[in-house]
């Protein structure tokens, strides 16, 4: 079995605010704001040259106030996970439904 040599923690690397994700165990789908997602597009294709696939979406989300939101459409936002020297070591993909607000 490989072992990989001790790591600090990783920094986590936004590219501006409002940038931020918030961790939901009771989610069962990641959903991103449109407000949020259209800066870090802009960011991924500027600094990056990466596009993000978008394909329709029939996702509804339901909050603790009994709102409901429908997702606009849903996109395959490319990734990148380094360690602290930059490195590469994972690439990858994540899907998120987009919604209406930040």
């Amino acid at each position: 079995m490989a072992r990989f040599p001790a790591q600090r923690p990783a920094q986590p690397y936004l590219p501006t605010t409002p940038g931020f994700g918030v961790t939901d165990s009771g989610c069962g789908y990641t959903m991103v704001g449109r407000e949020t997602f259209l800066e870090y597009e802009k960011h991924l294709g500027s600094a990056h040259n990466l596009a993000v696939d978008k394909s329709p979406s029939t996702k509804t989300f339901k909050f603790g106030n009994d709102a409901v939101l429908p997702a606009l459409y849903e996109a395959r936002i490319p990734i990148c996970i380094r360690d602290i020297t930059g490195n590469h070591y994972i690439q990858g993909f994540f899907k998120a439904a987009l919604v209406e607000g930040a």
